[in-house]
């Protein structure tokens, strides 16, 4: 239903959408701005940070790998 806008560029993603979550019983909405670095064929790190309202809420970091 939503839409994501975003770029590549060499082995860099990033995109930014909005994620509608719940919170009491009530939809609460959050910008996601995902930056995401393909470290090699089988490791990528993803670096998101969370606004509401234009300021920062939050951040988070994974590592992925594959086995």
């Amino acid at each position: 239903e939503g839409v994501a806008k975003g770029k590549t560029v060499g082995n860099v993603l990033t995109w930014e959408y909005v994620l509608v979550i719940e919170m009491d019983g009530e939809p609460f909405s959050v910008t996601l701005d995902d930056w995401m670095y393909l470290v090699d064929a089988d490791n990528m790190i993803n670096r998101t940070k969370m606004y509401k309202y234009g300021l920062p809420v939050g951040e988070l970091t994974l590592y992925i790998g594959k086995r």
